[in-house]
């Protein structure tokens, strides 16, 4: 299987990483920080597997549409996508955070999430097969203080996943 994981240059998109090349997955590195991101596929492929670092911000639809393409091009398919990247403001109070955390925790998170899904979508849909993995959080379901655009963009990520799991079921897409 080939997998593409966003976010992949640190913390669980690494892990994740590191954890799919152990189930014998190929996997692409899609992560904005290019020191990061180069170092992630060297130490993928000294774990012995097959990894590519494509240069992605998620805020860049572009750059999310050339993290298929590329894909597609070095491997000639892909069966995973592994929506980790987020991007968020600084933690405050609700009456006092600028709507352009809000703005940048929604295309951070949800847009590119949707992006990312539907460039992946096609190909999926073609093979008849196809996996795809939100990450969200329990923060807004709790009402976590501080975190008010975090909370509500993650929640709209399970709500894009919830839709698309029972949209895509026909074409054997899993959507979790």
């Amino acid at each position: 299987r080939v997998a593409i994981i966003t976010g992949a240059g640190q913390g669980i998109g690494r892990g994740v990483a590191h954890r799919y090349v152990t189930e014998g997955a190929a996997v692409v590195v899609a992560e904005r920080n290019p020191e990061t991101g180069a170092a992630v596929e060297e130490e993928l492929r000294q774990q012995g597997g097959q990894a590519r670092f494509v240069p992605t911000d998620v805020l860049d639809a572009s750059q999310v549409t050339n993290m298929v393409d590329a894909t597609l091009e070095h491997f000639g398919h892909v069966d995973i996508l592994v929506n980790n990247s987020y991007a968020a403001g600084h933690p405050d109070r609700l009456e006092r955070k600028p709507v352009t955390d809000l703005d940048l925790a929604f295309r951070g998170g949800p847009v590119h999430t949707y992006r990312a899904m539907q460039a992946v979508f096609p190909h999926f849909k073609a093979q008849r097969w196809g996996r795809v993995i939100n990450f969200v959080s329990l923060n807004g379901v709790n009402a976590h203080m501080y975190s008010a655009d975090y909370n509500a963009a993650k929640e709209a990520i399970r709500a894009i996943t919830r839709t698309a799991a029972r949209e895509w079921a026909r074409h054997n897409i899993l959507v979790n």
